[in-house]
């Protein structure tokens, strides 16, 4: 198991058992008093995983200090955890501890649960010269798309199939790049905030299945993203 870039292994630390549950899901939908129901879509939230880590030592204090490191690398606001056996990667939150003693002084038990969402290692999909491009997204929840976009002409570029409403970047420049950042949600153009030139209602993201993504003019491309799952 890693934590971040920490192997536990270096503490003389392994995975015994990992837990993990679907994400979080809470619906407000309601009748009441109308003659029929009202549905609101549902509302998503972290997965909880519990895991338990074995640690060996060759003296209590020993392995008490490595329970403790291992601690202050989830003592964060949000972490990267690697499970063994897994492929996915997990961004995560520390929720809670507890030490368990064993019938041997030289072994320990850690139990944690931690708030989680699940993701895919990052993809990266490049371009050149295209004005369409079809994404087939094997995620089973949407996700933040980000897009290096380089025009190849000048003028106002309207992206299609992003979002909800087409996304339009005007004065773009031939040949310099456009970055829209959906996860630090920023536009930039080179090194200068092209947010207030950029008209649209929400950042991009891909949805369940096929995408397709159109641009008004000739570009090339650079699309990064991380599956999700419930």
């Amino acid at each position: 198991m890693i934590i971040g870039d920490f192997n536990i292994n270096s503490v003389n630390a392994k995975q015994l058992t990992f837990d993990i549950q679907s994400m979080d899901i809470t619906n407000n939908s309601s009748w009441g008093e109308n003659i029929s129901p009202f549905f609101v879509k549902n509302l998503k939230g972290f997965k909880k995983i519990t895991l338990t880590l074995l640690f060996k030592g060759i003296s209590r204090k020993e392995i008490l200090n490595n329970i403790s490191k291992v601690i202050n690398k989830m003592d964060v606001e949000k972490f990267t955890l690697k499970a063994d056996g897994y492929s996915h990667l997990f961004i995560c939150s520390l929720e809670k501890t507890e030490i368990i003693k064993t019938t041997s002084k030289i072994r320990y038990t850690l139990q944690i649960e931690l708030k989680a969402y699940e993701i895919s290692e990052i993809k990266q999909i490049e371009e050149k010269n295209i004005t369409n491009k079809v994404i087939d997204y094997a995620g089973t929840i949407e996700t933040p798309l980000t897009m290096i976009i380089t025009p190849l002409t000048a003028g106002n570029l309207i992206i299609d199939g992003v979002s909800d409403s087409v996304i339009k970047i005007n004065n773009v420049i031939a040949n310099t790049d456009i970055t829209i950042n959906s996860i630090s949600e920023t536009v930039s153009q080179g090194i200068t905030n092209k947010y207030n030139d950029t008209d649209m209602w929400e950042f991009p993201r891909l949805n369940l299945g096929t995408n397709t993504i159109t641009f008004s003019m000739a570009v090339n491309v650079i699309f990064k993203y991380e599956e999700r799952f419930i």
